[in-house]
């Protein structure tokens, strides 16, 4: 009953779009005018903007997860068995909402049309979801049915309690790396894909996907009831290997960084850009997403009801990826660059290794040796600090680099090609230099020059206009 409440509570606030968008488009303008000169202001003002519209439905989306939990888990002893279940066909969800959204919704009903249907399909849920609810009786186990209540001891009961201190460290740092390597992903492979929501919908389903597997490996993982003491240590370990070495096989797989889908059909660069996104996040992002689920078998001895417990996690591993979207978006690109700030994940993945083997001891020498082989690794093979930052064409096109400039919004590079200066932005967008400035010159120049106006070409399968050989593209 109470999840027929949250979605149809849901959809209720989904209406507010269309009122509060409107009102955007009234007052934006005053808005932009009176802050645009104080950057750090008006991003707390559109991140405010962006609260009075997202957050009354995210506030109900977030209660789902927890109160379907709680309806569908009668036995400690099931937790982490069905809760991660549910966060892995959750998360399935999530990805085939981002595939039809950026791929095939707005291209076939519009936009608008697609969002009343998503609204549409959602009060259906709440309304079959309230009739199920009184139709039927809790779901109960057919063998040692236990009712939750409350404990107030902290005492562990077997070797793979970990303290609540703990898994709530270990749900924070989760959702902190999983959306600041979002971000830095995001960020890293701007350099190479053309900028639409073709390209971000593509990588945001692959990582939605990747962590969906990831809460499916946890939930094999828990039935073959693992040694969690040797388990976590090594599968920290491993994240921090396998997110340091992102880089090292991007920058293989696209050629030092060289466009992709400069010719073919879309099609073609889907294809291409799935496929490379696959290899380059998806094994990660697997590994990352085992982490969460894994904490609610952790939980099952713990002082709360299965929703509270997992709501718990869940809060704290969100509010974890809050801080890490700030932390990289704002913080770490602009302070450390793209190639260091993907290794500091990766450093504070390994830390949390090393902490979990001095916190909770083990006897395996290989869990032991892990964290150490690991930062071997890291400050020798997969110091991504070494990579270049822009793909230079020295014989080609007869390119050196002078100068590079890394932040949060893109990275910028000035080149000298052909004894003329270009600039490029993100790696590929060649926004003039000064071999234009015979194009843009008269016999009574102006006290500044103008950009060229370049040639234009569509790109196959996209609604945008590609400028120049590699211009920047605008929408249609």
């Amino acid at each position: 009953m109470m999840y027929g409440v949250l979605e149809i509570c849901i959809t209720l606030c989904a209406v507010l779009y269309f009122v509060v968008y409107s009102a955007y488009d009234a007052v934006y303008p005053t808005l932009f005018r009176f802050f645009n000169q104080a950057p750090v202001l008006f991003t707390l003002v559109k991140f405010s903007l962006a609260m009075v519209l997202f957050f009354p439905a995210a506030f109900f989306m977030g209660g789902t997860l927890p109160v379907m939990t709680q309806h569908l888990v009668r036995n400690s002893k099931t937790l982490g068995q069905r809760a991660s279940l549910l966060y892995a066909i959750n998360t399935f969800g999530a990805a085939s909402g981002a595939v039809a959204a950026g791929f095939y919704l707005p291209q076939t009903l519009g936009v608008d049309t697609s969002y009343w249907l998503a609204m549409g399909v959602t009060l259906l849920v709440g309304v079959m979801a309230m009739i199920a609810g009184r139709s039927t009786s809790p779901l109960r186990e057919l063998s040692e049915p236990k009712v939750y209540q409350p404990r107030f001891d902290h005492q562990e009961t077997s070797s793979d309690v970990f303290s609540s201190k703990t898994l709530t460290a270990l749900a924070f740092l989760s959702g902190f790396s999983d959306l600041a390597l979002q971000v830095l992903w995001v960020r890293m492979f701007a350099q190479v894909l053309h900028n639409s929501v073709y390209s971000y919908a593509a990588i945001l389903a692959v990582f939605l996907i990747s962590l969906a597997m990831g809460g499916v490996t946890a939930r094999e993982l828990i039935n073959r009831h693992v040694n969690t003491r040797n388990f976590l240590p090594l599968l920290f370990t491993v994240n921090a290997l396998l997110v340091a070495g992102s880089p090292t096989l991007f920058h293989s797989l696209t050629g030092g960084g060289a466009y992709i889908g400069g010719n073919g059909t879309f099609a073609d660069y889907l294809l291409q850009v799935f496929l490379i996104t696959t290899l380059v996040i998806g094994i990660p992002t697997v590994a990352m997403g085992v982490v969460l689920p894994y904490l609610f078998k952790l939980a099952e001895n713990g002082n709360f009801g299965p929703g509270e417990t997992v709501g718990r996690l869940v809060t704290i591993n969100t509010l974890g990826a809050i801080f890490g979207l700030v932390v990289a978006g704002f913080i770490l690109l602009q302070s450390l660059g793209l190639w260091a700030s993907l290794k500091t994940v990766a450093v504070l993945y390994l830390v949390a290794g090393i902490w979990l083997l001095l916190s909770y001891p083990t006897q395996s020498v290989m869990t032991k040796a892990a964290p150490i082989l690991g930062l071997l690794i890291l400050t020798t093979v997969l110091d991504t600090t070494t990579l270049p930052l822009v793909r230079i064409d020295a014989i080609g096109k007869n390119e050196t680099l002078l100068k590079v400039w890394e932040g949060a919004d893109a990275t910028v590079a000035v080149v000298r090609r052909d004894g003329h200066l270009r600039t490029k932005l993100n790696n590929w967008y060649t926004l003039g230099g000064t071999a234009d400035m015979a194009d843009t010159t008269n016999s009574n120049p102006p006290s500044y020059v103008t950009a060229p106006q370049p040639k234009e070409r569509v790109l196959p399968g996209f609604g945008h206009r590609h400028y120049g050989g590699n211009g920047a593209s605008l929408p249609c």
